[in-house]
This record gives C-alpha cells, structure tokens and sequence, in this order.
C-alpha cells in the first residue's frame, strides 16, 4: 500500500472519487485533518493522488463500511492500516486453517481435488463460507500484489468455477414449468468476474430456487429484455471489488429505473462495501444475507430446503 516516489500513474481527485466513492469533498477533509491522503500539485494548483494514496482511501472506505471511524484509519502508518484491513476481512471470513494459503500454489486439478474433498467432508454450505470465499478474497488481493500472475489467477479461478457449477448441476432441477424462473443472475457492462455468480447459483439452487444464469458483461437493455421474459424473477447483480464505483452506480440507478417497478433489484459482493445506499436497490455485502434472502424466498413459495 505504501507509495512509491517513482509512480508515474497520478489521479484527479474525480478519479479518485470515482474509483474509491469517497466524494471529493470528504477526501480534501480527510487532507486537511489528518495530512493523508497526501496530494501533489500542478501549476494550476489541482491535487494529483498516486496509487499507493488511492489505495489508501480504497482501504479507509471499505474499513469504515466496517464500522470503524476515520481517525482510527488514517492516523496509522500505510502499513497499519493494511495489516488492520487484513485483520477485519479475517472477522468476517474465518477460513479452515492453512488450506487457502496451500490452495494459491496448487494448479488447477489439484485445487479441484481439494474443493471437492472438502465438499463431501464437512458439506456444500461450510465449503462456501470456510474455503472458497476466503479464497477468492485471498486470490484477488494476491494478483494485486504481484504474488501470483494474471495466468495463475485464471487457472485458480476457473478451477473454483468448475467445481461449483459441477455441484450445483448435481441438484435436481426445481420442479416447475421451464418458463419460470425466480432469480437472473448477472454482471453488468464492464464487469467481468463471474465466480461471484457461480456463489449465487449454487447457494439457489440448493435451496430449490430456479436460477436463469445470465452471465457476465451485459449493457442494461440487455438485462431489461430478459427481466421481461420472466416478468416475476428477481435480478441478482454480482459487483466485484475491482468495479468502478461511479460507473456502477450510474449502472444500477438506471437498471433500477427501467425494470418493472415490483421487480425486486439485488446487488452483492465486495463491491457494494464502498457505495452509498441506492433507493431501490437492495444490498448485500456478504454472502450471509444473500442466504437469507433465498431461505426466505424458498420459504415463502413453500419450496422444500436441501440439507
């Protein structure tokens, strides 16, 4: 996280604002407080932010979607509030021990041998929650710090997404006319992390709900056609933490102004921890809310839950 003085990459407080959904006017009180973000000036006397600051402000925006306040994040050292962030994502995500860490230097048949043993020893559901999302947090921020390549990030992603689609295609089909669905899945333009679905469909389908897997990168009118094909389903929006905030915002307020008024609007993932509540949008930053979501849905149209 700390900044280096060779950076050339440098941002607008707009571009920072954008990426992080801090408004600029927090970000200059912030400068102005507690001295960080540091900025440089041009001539014309606009601030410019390197990557290491805008890394920074990411880490303070989602510590404090955490519930910590601004003067116990930017009183701290880069390093601090690093280690801090680490220690709160842990809170949040306990993990079996050792085996994400083992898992980011297996190749892609052994991590599928490993998810599924954990699958048949302590379940679907514990896998979810104790190894797979840890280790999607833990893969992301891998790839940021150089530890692994762009080609191991695929190989370890693409290895999860299998063995998660493979258990979900396990389970009966919902017996219900092929017409219907409950809950379409997607990502929007410009979002192309789709392992956050896999996590969604299978989390469904365990609990008899019918999913329609949408998929990845799709514009708004696009998503609006299928919504009015199944005029009764749900649209899920999976938003990952690399996502621009602004870009997505401007996406869902407009997705929410399209789709039939009493269609409900969900969107999760660690991308929605920076973002200010949208009016009629319900957010999940965790998957526990997203389970409850369906056991409730399942509940209310009496379908049968699966152990």
């Amino acid at each position: 996280m700390s900044e280096s003085p060779a950076a050339t990459d440098l941002y607008s407080i707009g571009d920072a604002s954008s990426i992080t959904g801090l408004s600029p006017h927090t970000i200059r009180v912030w400068e102005k407080r507690y001295g960080r973000p540091a900025a440089s000036r041009l001539p014309s006397g606009h601030r410019r932010y390197s990557r290491g600051a805008v890394n920074l402000l990411q880490a303070a925006a989602e510590l404090i979607a955490y519930g910590l306040r601004p003067s116990q994040i930017l009183t701290r050292s880069d390093e601090e509030v690093e280690a801090l962030l680490n220690k709160e994502r842990k809170k949040r995500t306990p993990h079996r021990s050792g085996l994400v860490e083992k898992s980011l230097s297996l190749n892609g048949k052994s991590l599928r041998i490993l998810l599924e043993a954990s699958m048949r020893e302590i379940g679907v559901r514990a896998t979810l929650h104790e190894l797979v999302v840890p280790l999607v947090q833990r893969i992301g921020h891998a790839w940021a710090a150089e530890e692994i390549d762009i080609h191991q990030e695929h190989l370890l992603t693409e290895a999860i997404e299998d063995v998660l689609r493979s258990a979900r295609l396990q389970i009966p089909l919902p017996k219900t006319s092929e017409y219907y669905v409950d809950i379409i899945l997607v990502t929007m333009a410009g979002e192309r992390h789709g392992l956050g679905l896999q996590i969604l469909a299978l989390l469904a389908a365990m609990e008899g709900i019918s999913v329609h897997m949408l998929g990845v990168d799709l514009p708004v009118n696009e998503i609006i056609e299928v919504s009015r094909a199944y005029p009764e389903a749900t649209v899920a929006v999976s938003i990952s933490s690399a996502a621009d905030v602004s870009l997505t915002t401007r996406q869902l307020v407009e997705l929410r102004t399209l789709l039939d008024a009493d269609t409900p609007l969900l969107a999760g993932g660690a991308g929605m921890l920076r973002r200010k509540p949208i009016d009629g949008v319900l957010a999940m930053t965790d998957l526990a809310s997203f389970e409850e979501w369906v056991q409730k849905t399942a509940s209310a149209e009496g379908v049968a839950t699966k152990a």
